[in-house]
């Protein structure tokens, strides 16, 4: 318990003078990393909703590490401005805040 206790505090302290040497937002997304990947270890099925396409899983793991997706629309479905990610999200005609009130809901 005490080894690994010191080994996990060892790989703490080198990860954040790896981080020191990158731009803040790339260290801030690695930072965030740490606490947000529970969906990845959760066992997929479709009865609870967590079965996601090879693309879904894809697209996931590039939004997660900051990068976008290739296959984007160039324009919004349900507003036609121009498609972005942070459109996507706040759009309230067809994006996935709709989504995921309806999903709830």
């Amino acid at each position: 318990k005490e080894i690994r206790k010191r080994n996990e505090e060892e790989g703490e302290r080198r990860l954040e003078e790896l981080l020191g040497r990158l731009p803040q937002e790339e260290a801030r997304t690695i930072r965030r990393g740490k606490k947000t990947g529970a969906w990845l270890s959760v066992l997929p099925t479709n009865v609870g909703g967590t079965e996601l396409s090879a693309q879904e899983f894809r697209d996931a793991l590039l939004l997660r590490y900051g990068r976008t997706p290739p296959d984007l629309p160039s324009h919004c479905d349900g507003c036609d401005a121009e498609f972005t990610i942070e459109h996507a999200l706040a759009c309230k005609v067809g994006g996935l805040v709709t989504a995921r009130h309806n999903e709830v809901a």
